[in-house]
């Protein structure tokens, strides 16, 4: 039932039909025979002229079902910025392009109501990105109903290669970009992010984003961006929000803008990928025609979001060896010095000091100290055992000596 709904509401999203409307933007790009949206799962292909065709492998290039699994409206994998450039484009997405590994920029026409994406080189003409075989269940459980793109010369003509461009906007109640976070906490929800382009949130937008500053015991001290702030371009986040529904966190795609500063401890992943079926003859090397992009998690050195006992954590996984697990492709996770706790709970530096402001006045000061003294030898009391060693004494009275000017 998700599938269907998606699909009908991506029909309706609002069509680029003319090529002067084609201007330096962020769109999603619609295979009009396969019904699938094109997304790069990999910053990895090449494409070369062999005698008189030209021979390309654009497997990082993969086409995408709306449904429940994919979700266009929540993937950065399928917001692809088009720049124009005299008569020729340059298509980016994912911290890399179409361009970058073909080392063709691109031409785009008209097809009848749609769009054609082709290359040309001296001597062998055009060369059209055109969808190929569809998958219903795809070997590499990554990726359910995708097909895999491919290059046609300039007569191949089944419809496979016509494409419909919808602008990405906030403003358009089918074509935009949103959070869908999926680690529900309470009344909150949770993601990590990351992707290659500045945003802001859009107005009305219910999320919330957070860099990770530092670790304090086994917290995870985060500190929100502003509502207004434009957000730079690859930066890893943390993402709160009381609705999982991506409509209620749109963002505003930004072309410029940002600022990278302060501390982040989280770092972010762009792809998780593999694709075996590539022999494709020519390749320049082995390494441009290995579709194999992973991130494999290291418990001594990387925690990820979860959640533990009624609280958003950064955590470790269980990973075994025959089987490792894969930090998922758009997401992040928080970097650690070996011997970091197992679980970090996620909380800001106001959250982590509350505990050492013992009389709730909202100051940690003489009088929370005065509360320990007063309550040194007694055990088992948990609000002025400050280090939870079973009894409060001089250890507790120093921590909270140390903490007044917090």
């Amino acid at each position: 039932m998700i599938s269907a709904v998606l699909l009908t509401v991506s029909a309706l999203a609002q069509q680029v039909t003319n090529l002067s409307d084609v201007k330096d933007g962020y769109y999603r790009v619609y295979a009009v025979k396969g019904k699938r949206y094109l997304s790069l799962l990999d910053n990895k292909g090449w494409a070369k002229r062999s005698g008189a065709n030209a021979v390309a492998d654009l497997y990082a290039i993969r086409t995408l079902l709306d449904n429940s699994d994919n979700h266009i409206v929540s993937n950065p994998a399928t917001v692809i910025r088009i720049t124009p450039s005299s008569t020729e484009y340059t298509c980016s997405a994912q911290g890399t392009s179409i361009n970058n590994f073909t080392s063709y920029k691109f031409k785009i026409s008209k097809s009848g109501n749609a769009f054609i994406i082709s290359a040309e080189a001296a001597g062998v003409g055009k060369s059209i990105l055109a969808e190929g075989r569809l998958y219903s269940d795809e070997k590499d459980a990554y990726l359910p109903d995708s097909g895999v793109v491919s290059s046609q010369g300039a007569n191949f003509s089944d419809g496979s290669r016509d494409l419909y461009l919808y602008k990405v906007s906030s403003s358009d109640a089918n074509s935009y970009f949103g959070f869908a976070p999926d680690v529900n906490v309470g009344s909150k929800y949770y993601q990590t992010t990351y992707f290659a382009f500045p945003f802001k949130l859009a107005s009305g937008s219910k999320a919330t984003v957070y860099r990770v500053t530092k670790v304090l015991g086994s917290s995870a001290i985060i500190e929100p961006f502003g509502a207004n702030d434009v957000v730079p371009a690859a930066t890893p986040l943390l993402v709160e929000s009381s609705s999982n529904n991506a409509a209620d966190n749109k963002v505003d795609l930004q072309l410029t803008g940002g600022s990278a500063s302060g501390t982040n401890l989280l770092a972010g992943v762009y792809f998780r990928y593999v694709y075996t079926d590539n022999a494709k003859a020519g390749a320049p090397s082995s390494s441009n025609s290995n579709h194999r992009n992973l991130t494999k998690f290291d418990a001594s050195t990387m925690r990820v979001l979860g959640s533990s006992n009624g609280s958003a954590v950064f955590k470790t996984v269980h990973s075994d060896p025959d089987k490792p697990y894969y930090i998922p492709a758009n997401s992040a996770y928080l970097k650690v010095p070996v011997g970091t706790a197992a679980e970090l709970k996620i909380m800001t530096e106001k959250e982590y000091y509350a505990k050492y402001d013992l009389n709730s006045d909202g100051a940690i000061d003489i009088s929370d100290l005065t509360l320990v003294y007063e309550a040194m030898g007694s055990q088992y009391n948990n609000k002025y055992d400050l280090n939870n060693d079973g009894v409060v004494d001089i250890s507790d009275l120093t921590i909270s000596y140390e903490n007044i000017t917090k």
